[in-house]
């Protein structure tokens, strides 16, 4: 059955979106009018496999801690935006419906991260890297693992999300090889 205006009815048991929920439902669905281009390239990684090895070594004999390919992957992805500036162009509409492109002063990566609630749902979550173009490899690594901390302790404040230039994902842990963002207006 459908409504009056030609909506679909909502089903007796959908529930309401709430929330955070709600903001990205609203976020994706103004999505769909961002213009987008997607490649996806397969390129050789053993070069990062084997460097990834010997850094990780080096730090197991002195200070410990690990470096992931999601690290050198997202600095690989700041350097990149360095050189390119293009890259960190947004898209934007003035009232009349006119595009127009803007690129920002800082590169600030988000980091899509997939966490379960306390009720066992998911949520994914975007925090980013303030200044990521600004900093060496190890001042990015310690922002990066420092966003982390402060979303698993769930010490969020809008700061920690405003301002996205870029996004890093991984959906390689559920078995992902290759995916399409929706880019939000902005």
């Amino acid at each position: 059955a459908k409504a009056e205006d030609d909506t679909p009815a909502v089903p007796e048991d959908a529930k309401p979106l709430r929330g955070v929920a709600a903001t990205i439902a609203e976020n994706m669905d103004a999505s769909l009018g961002v213009p987008t281009a997607t490649s996806i390239r397969v390129v050789p990684a053993k070069l990062l496999e084997v460097n990834r090895k010997i850094l990780n070594n080096q730090l197991r004999r002195t200070r410990g801690g690990k470096v992931s390919f999601t690290h050198l992957i997202g600095w690989a992805m700041v350097q990149a935006m360095l050189r390119l500036p293009v890259m960190t162009s947004s898209y934007h509409r003035d009232a009349d419906g006119r595009g127009y492109v803007r690129r920002g002063d800082a590169i600030n990566v988000g980091l899509a991260m997939d966490l379960e609630r306390k009720d066992g749902s998911r949520t994914l979550l975007v925090p980013n890297i303030k200044n990521a173009g600004e900093r060496d490899f190890g001042g990015f690594f310690r922002a990066y693992e420092e966003v982390v901390r402060k979303v698993r302790r769930n010490e969020l404040s809008p700061e920690l999300f405003a301002g996205t230039t870029a996004t890093l994902t991984n959906p390689g842990t559920v078995g992902t090889v290759g995916s399409v963002p929706r880019l939000m207006p902005g």
